[in-house]
């Protein structure tokens, strides 16, 4: 698991824009379940759904939008493990100013008696603030940060 949770934010540090077959792998890794592909009614467009067993569901499973990890703000929002302290920094020393890719950092440390921010720090470089969040809180869950 720790593996994959690292290569999956090493894919969103490389990605440059939203990708929603990265999304619905980070839902899978996350939430478990498993994807399933669907086509919208109106525009035929797929989009990933993730399937997850579910007493609640007739054939004992519940289908589940995947949120838009990659691309929003608020999606990334719901990784961030609890008790975490983040922000947001922009290193742009001696950056192209027309260079349409932003690096963006993100910290996260978590708090509480037992934990060391030094220990602790997950970081991450990407090309859309989105991304960034996305990448270093599956780094920070790598380390055993669960939400």
């Amino acid at each position: 698991m720790k593996d994959e949770l690292l290569a999956l934010a090493e894919r969103c540090e490389r990605a440059e824009g939203p990708d929603r077959e990265l999304d619905a792998e980070i839902a899978v890794a996350v939430l478990g379940g498993e994807i399933v592909w669907k086509t919208a009614n109106y525009t035929m467009e797929q989009y990933p759904a993730r399937r997850y067993a579910s007493e609640d569901h007739i054939g004992g499973y519940g289908n589940a939008p995947v949120e838009q990890y990659s691309a929003s703000l608020d999606a990334a929002m719901a990784l961030v493990p609890k008790e975490t302290f983040w922000r947001l920094g922009h290193d742009g020393a001696g950056a192209d100013p027309s260079d349409f890719r932003a690096d963006v950092l993100w910290f996260i440390w978590p708090i509480g008696p037992k934990a060391s921010p030094h220990q602790r720090q997950s970081k991450a470089i990407a090309a859309t603030p989105a991304l960034a969040l996305t990448a270093a809180c599956l780094r920070a869950r790598a380390q055993g940060d669960e939400a």
